[in-house]
C-alpha cells in the first residue's frame, strides 16, 4: 500500500499543468498579486502575466463550453453595455437642481435671503420652542 501511495505522488509531481488564474483588479491588492507571481516564478513555474483579458476570446478556448451560448452571452453583455452608457450619459445630461432661495423680511424691515435648509432649521426651531413651552 505504500508503494502505490509513492507511485501516486511521483506520478503527480512529473505531470505538468497549465493553469489560467483569472482576478478582478479591484478585489486583489496588485502588490500581493506581484508577490505571488515572483514566489511562482522563484519555484521554478513559468507565469505569464496579462493585464487586460477579453473574456468571450477566453470563453471561446475552453474546450467543452458551447459556442452558441457564448454568442448569446457576448451579444447580452454587448446590450448590457450599452445601456449603461445610455443611462451615464443621460444622467449626465441632467442639470443638478439648483437651490432655492427663500426672501424673508425681518422686523427689523430688511429683506434677507436664506436657503431652505436654513428656513427649515428655523421653522424647526420655533416648532419647539412652542411645544417646549406648552
Amino acid at each position: 500500500m505504500t508503494s502505490c501511495f509513492v507511485y501516486r505522488r511521483l506520478a503527480q509531481t512529473d505531470s505538468a499543468y497549465d493553469v489560467d488564474v483569472f482576478f478582478d483588479s479591484t478585489t486583489i491588492d496588485e502588490t500581493a498579486l506581484t508577490s505571488a507571481k515572483d514566489a511562482l516564478e522563484q519555484s521554478g513555474v513559468a507565469v505569464e502575466y496579462v493585464e487586460e483579458v477579453d473574456p468571450v476570446a477566453e470563453l471561446k478556448t475552453i474546450p467543452g463550453v458551447d459556442v452558441s451560448n457564448v454568442a448569446r452571452f457576448e451579444t447580452e453583455a454587448d446590450e448590457a453595455a450599452d445601456a449603461a452608457k445610455d443611462y451615464e450619459a443621460a444622467a449626465a445630461a441632467v442639470p443638478p437642481p439648483s437651490t432655492l432661495e427663500i426672501e424673508i423680511k425681518s422686523p427689523a424691515g430688511s429683506n434677507t435671503k436664506r436657503s431652505p435648509f436654513a428656513v427649515g432649521f428655523a421653522v424647526a426651531a420655533v416648532l419647539a420652542h412652542v411645544l417646549l413651552a406648552a
